[in-house]
């Protein structure tokens, strides 16, 4: 069954949603609505669910082979004899890898999320209301959402949007 956000073909997890949309279980930490990522405390990754690195002393989430990116973990440079990471198309920033600022104004700094450098708003979490590239403020959405925004998962439903699109119901 497909997830009732319209427009999405994602899988249900559960109340009619995807994990996308806010289905499957939600993190405990009060005002997180991030998936759980680990079955028996019910946290995302960022209030510390999911599997840990397994260097001693080191608390970072891991990526792969038990390592954190820093250790290890995750997926490396394929340039020849480059231990470094991965920062998109298989390379590192040294070797080609990672992308440039997408700013319309032809910013050459590296993208940190959503395609931006910092300064343009790539460290801002963004809005999640399809459609609005507003910086977050509350709830997971920007100001223009979190005073007008209503829940677009149902047909009918106008509850206010809390995150994903979707009112706390759904």
């Amino acid at each position: 069954k497909s997830c009732a956000v319209i427009g999405c073909k994602s899988l249900v997890r559960s109340r009619g949603l995807c994990k996308a949309h806010g289905g499957g279980t939600r993190c405990q930490v009060e005002g997180c609505m991030r998936g759980a990522q680990s079955a028996d405390i019910y946290l995302c990754i960022a209030h510390g669910g999911g599997t840990r690195c397994s260097v001693s002393n080191c608390s970072s989430a891991a990526q792969s082979r038990g390592l954190c990116k820093k250790h290890g973990g995750g997926s490396r440079c394929n340039f020849e004899g480059c231990t470094k990471g991965s920062q998109g198309n298989g390379f590192c920033r040294n070797h080609g890898g990672g992308y440039k600022c997408k700013h319309p104004g032809g910013c050459m700094k590296w993208a940190q999320a959503h395609g931006l450098c910092a300064r343009h708003g790539g460290w801002q979490r963004l809005c999640q209301v399809a459609g609005r590239a507003g910086a977050v403020e509350k709830r997971g959405v920007c100001r223009f959402h979190s005073a007008r925004a209503r829940c677009n998962s149902l047909i009918g439903c106008r509850n206010m949007v809390h995150a994903n699109g979707s009112c706390l119901i759904h």
